[in-house]
């Protein structure tokens, strides 16, 4: 029966997944009867059944992860899958404490009711270190395989006692080495063997578990933050919308209580140490009023003067998660205990610097274990409160002042509905002046040059238009330090009634009398503790007396202000910072699509179009040119290789006169070591020779830039951009910029350049090849082949010497095809395609061969060919060597003048052969000493002209020595003559 429901189960998922197979035979045709009587038909058919629910069951886990947040779900989900699919007694997840350091079991699985419940009990792991340490330390799985209760270990017998667990997996769930919980499979009823894909499947099932925790873990902290951020801009609503502090601080509490999920919140504040009542409650929230609050523990001094202790003395928050173990004073945990009190938090709340007052959470029902994100929320929310207080405060200041409440709160909402400074200081004055009916309202800026206090008048509010401005005063050094000393270091308002008053400066005196001043009131205006400015109220049609009232109200109207700037510029900072990071983003993009566009193309007139068009692009300016300078010894002259013209009617640069030293003005500035970019902003006052400001005059330009381009000392070029439009500042990014992109055009030129003298090399190189080809095979061959029937008697009968001839005309013929092949295979061997054929052979054989090849060559010249070899061996590529041989050989004999001598020496040190071919020959000139081993050159004289040559033997020579992994060298005297050697490893000196 049972191999019948397997066997309907099988044929199900196959069914169910036929689009997963090609077999044509329909699923119907399968005979179940063949099917069961084959003997391993069940084993493998459960095997299969057990493997697909498995992967059911990851797949679905996976699926969770993605599509649900849902954590406790997605766990107890899974416990229910394992446990059913391993048909366990219990499967069980506990989460890891990384506060407690304990394992906390989270979700279960129990097969019946019958199965004793873990949840809610201390778990085996926490107690035993042998344990505990496998999973948290070593991370490996626990494993209790048919434990017998006669036999056990005491650890095992203590897990059953707790658990009833006589066999168990327990598999720790890891995500980058942070363990995160503990997954665990548990038989209660009868003991069992576990098998390794027990293991296995936990274990992969525990990876996506961790991935299902880290996923929670980061959307709950995501949807904390939102919420933290929902509650500060609820309470910044709350506080600016309501002038009413008791009902803004009751909200506070509510909203933190329903946030960190506690059940009372209290706002307090610290009183004066003469006050009997330590503190007093200005707002609080109970989540119901069976809860005893503040009220009820008032009475009780010692709890207040311990609170304001620890935080205004000591300088700390109170964090209490177990009231019980705390080492808090024993009344302190009486009197809470008293309240049904288990957690408590305080966090400090400032004002000015000083500790004011605190917010109090209290937790009921259960042990909290406060972290440090709740202490960092409830600190922002202590400087809102902070902030809802000094409004308050405010408040009731200017309601005592009828008219002029109006007036204040106008100045406020001013302050907070723009985040224009100079419209909010512009209203301000405005406002002021109305406000306290003065003649004047001055509104100024400090700073300071060389070490002098400098004022600066940002606004200056009058009606009287016949009243002299103070921007126009110039007020003297002294005037300027006085002011500044009397506001700032000595920190007091300046509060003057007759300016006509002896006990005043004369220095203040004489300006203000300028302006028809008689009366003046001066607050400073800080902004973090740092000189800012100053407001100022004049009078000049009578003698004012300020009263203490006035003083003050201007005093919170600076403060005000200050807030303001201090708003404002952290809009304008922000804003910045944005735009620059746009413009950024938008000028790298830029950039690299322009590397991109000029690194594609190499044709160097093409590269500088696309550069003018972009750059011109990029930097919004009217024109873009780019000069070359093709003689380095002569700077005057210079060449305008592309531009860009934004105008289409713009004349071109190059219609324009100039004097020719403008050319060397600019190498001086630019092409120097310490030359980079010449940047002028206005022309006008640009301290220049005046050929070049009378240039650039002529062609109507405001403002340049000019950026070289070059490598180190090498020089191209210049691109230029140029503006007619305006004055323009170039900021340190522009310039930075546009060297940026000096340098790639450096690069791309040079690229272009390099380019075109490749191709020009390949197409001579391809030419010369092919005509080589051509030229030397059909006679060579015919050569060789005549030759060789000669000798064999074809023809008749030779003489010794004619033979002799005969067999030097074929040799040579062979060895000159060998040399045209070679030359065939250049391109081979600079490409790394050449094969090397290595064998030991005698290198002195090879070297007196080579010679008697040469030998009619040198007695028609009369030269003597000197050897001296030494007996050695060397493991190489004897056609390679003996092509190396002819080559050099065959150089000497050519440029050597009839009786010279051409000697030959071999000798060999740490396995190393050395060959030296010295001649009397015509020698080389120094200046062509770099050309010797470059491809198709012959050098230029009159005797090498009269000599046969292809340009590659010198050349060929070196690469064929180089793959061989020998050097080449030598010396050469014009006139006296020439001497190269090379060397090659793996030699050894024969006995």
């Amino acid at each position: 029966m049972e191999t019948q429901i397997l066997i309907k189960k099988f044929l199900e998922f196959l069914s169910n997944n036929k689009e997963n197979f090609t077999d044509n035979e329909p699923l119907s045709s399968i005979n179940h009867d063949e099917f069961s009587m084959n003997p391993n038909f069940l084993e493998n058919i459960t095997y299969v059944v057990e493997y697909l629910e498995r992967e059911r069951i990851t797949r679905w886990i996976v699926d969770s992860i993605r599509e649900s947040l849902d954590l406790n779900n997605v766990l107890q989900t899974t416990v229910e899958e394992v446990g059913k699919l391993l048909k366990v007694d219990r499967c069980l997840i506990a989460l890891f404490n990384k506060e407690t350091g304990k394992f906390e079991a989270k979700n279960e699985y129990r097969i019946n009711e019958e199965i004793p419940e873990v949840l809610g009990n201390e778990l085996l792991i926490n107690s035993s270190t042998e344990y505990y340490d496998n999973l948290v330390k070593g991370q490996i799985p626990i494993i209790f395989n048919e434990t017998c209760l006669d036999s056990i270990n005491p650890v095992a017998a203590q897990f059953y006692k707790l658990h009833k667990s006589k066999s168990a997996i327990i598999v720790p769930v890891v995500h980058k080495g942070e363990i995160l919980a503990a997954f665990s499979v548990h038989q209660v009823k009868d003991s069992r063997k576990w098998e390794s894909s027990n293991i296995e499947l936990l274990t992969d099932i525990g990876n996506q578990v961790a991935i299902a925790i880290k996923q929670a873990e980061l959307y709950l902290s995501i949807k904390k933050q939102a919420e933290k951020e929902k509650l500060l801009r609820k309470i910044a609503t709350t506080i600016r919308n309501s002038p009413d502090i008791n009902k803004t601080l009751n909200v506070i509490c509510e909203e933190i209580a329903g946030l960190l999920g506690v059940e009372r919140v209290a706002i307090i504040e610290y009183l004066n140490k003469e006050n009997d009542q330590k503190w007093k409650s200005l707002g609080e929230y109970k989540i119901n009023e069976n809860i005893k609050g503040f009220s009820h523990i008032n009475a009780n001094k010692k709890i207040g003067e311990y609170w304001a202790e620890v935080e205004i003395e000591q300088k700390i928050p109170i964090v209490i998660n177990n009231l019980s173990k705390s080492n808090a004073p024993d009344y302190f945990k009486q009197e809470y205990e008293n309240l049904g009190v288990k957690s408590i938090m305080g966090i400090p709340i400032k004002k000015d610097g000083n500790v004011w007052g605190t917010i109090g959470l209290f937790v009921h029902d259960h042990y909290k274990q406060w972290s440090q994100e709740d202490m960092d929320i409830i600190e922002d929310i202590s400087d809102q409160i902070f902030m809802a207080i000094k409004q308050a405060e405010l408040y009731s200041t200017t309601q005592k002042q009828a008219e002029r409440e109006a007036l204040l709160r106008k100045i406020t909402n001013t302050i907070r509905s723009s985040l224009d400074i100079d419209e909010v200081l512009n209203n301000i004055c405005s406002e002021l002046f109305n406000l306290f009916k003065v003649d004047k309202v001055a509104l100024s800026r400090y700073s300071e040059s060389d070490g002098i206090p400098v004022w600066t008048f940002l606004v200056e509010h009058q009606t009287d238009p016949t009243l002299p401005m103070l921007g126009d005063t110039q007020p003297t050094p002294r005037t300027s330090s006085y002011f500044a000393k009397c506001v700032f270091d000595q920190d007091e308002n300046i509060v003057i009634k007759n300016m006509d008053d002896s006990q005043h400066p004369e220095c203040l005196r004489e300006i203000y009398k300028r302006i028809k001043i008689k009366s003046l009131l001066a607050i400073p205006i800080k902004k973090d503790d740092q000189k800012w400015g100053a407001i100022g109220l004049l009078q000049s049609e009578y003698h004012r007396e300020w009263t203490q009232d006035e003083i003050n109200l201007l005093a919170i109207i600076a403060d005000n202000i200050s807030i303001a700037i201090k708003q404002a510029e952290l809009y304008s900072l922000t804003k910045k910072q944005a735009e620059k990071e746009k413009q950024n983003a938008e000028k790298e993009r830029l950039l690299r699509a322009l590397i991109s566009k000029i690194r594609k193309s190499l044709n160097i007139d093409e590269t500088l179009e696309i550069v003018c068009q972009e750059v011109a692009e990029l930097f919004n300016v009217s024109r873009v040119s780019i000069y070359k300078y093709p003689n380095k010894n002569n700077y005057q002259d210079f060449l305008l290789m592309r531009e860009y013209k934004a105008q289409e009617g713009t004349r071109g640069i190059q219609t324009f006169e100039y004097d020719q030293q403008l050319g060397d003005y600019f190498a001086n500035i630019l092409f120097s070591k310490e030359g980079t970019t010449l940047a002028i902003d206005n022309i006008d006052e640009y301290d220049s020779p005046s050929f070049f400001k009378d240039f650039y005059k002529s062609i109507e330009a405001k403002s340049m830039i000019f950026t070289p381009i070059k490598q180190g000392e090498e020089v191209w070029g210049i691109i230029s951009l140029t503006e007619y439009d305006y004055f323009r500042h170039w900021t340190q990014e522009e310039i930075r910029l546009l060297e940026t992109i000096a340098n790639q055009i450096y690069v791309a030129i040079s690229q272009a350049d390099l380019f075109s003298k490749i191709q020009q090399a390949t197409r001579l190189k391809s030419e010369f090849v092919a005509n080589m080809s051509h030229e030397f095979r059909t006679p060579l061959n015919a050569i060789i082949g005549f030759s060789e029937m000669i000798l064999k008697g074809y023809y008749g009968h030779l003489s010794d010497k004619g033979s002799e001839y005969l067999k030097n005309i074929a040799i040579s013929g062979k060895h000159l095809l060998l040399l045209v092949n070679n030359i065939l295979d250049l391109s081979k061997i600079e490409s790394g395609n050449t094969n090397i054929v290595y064998e030991k052979f005698n290198s002195g054989y090879v070297i007196s061969e080579v010679v008697l090849t040469l030998n009619s060559l040198a007695v028609k010249k009369n030269i003597t060919i000197d050897l001296q070899l030494e007996k050695i061996v060397i493991n190489a590529d004897i056609g390679k060597f003996r092509q190396i041989m002819y080559n050099l050989l065959s150089n000497s004999v050519k440029f050597t003048l009839n009786d010279g001598k051409i000697s030959v020496l071999t000798t060999i040190e740490d396995d190393i052969l050395r060959v030296e071919i010295k001649d009397t020959g015509i020698g080389i000139a120094k200046k062509d000493f770099d050309k010797i081993f470059k491809e198709f050159i012959q050098l230029d004289s009159s005797y090498n002209r009269k000599q046969d040559g292809t340009g590659l033997g010198l050349a060929l020579t070196k690469k064929l020595i180089e793959i061989q992994e020998g050097n080449i060298y030598f010396e050469s005297e014009e006139g006296v003559g020439s001497r190269f050697w090379f060397t090659l490893p793996n030699a050894e000196k024969l006995d």
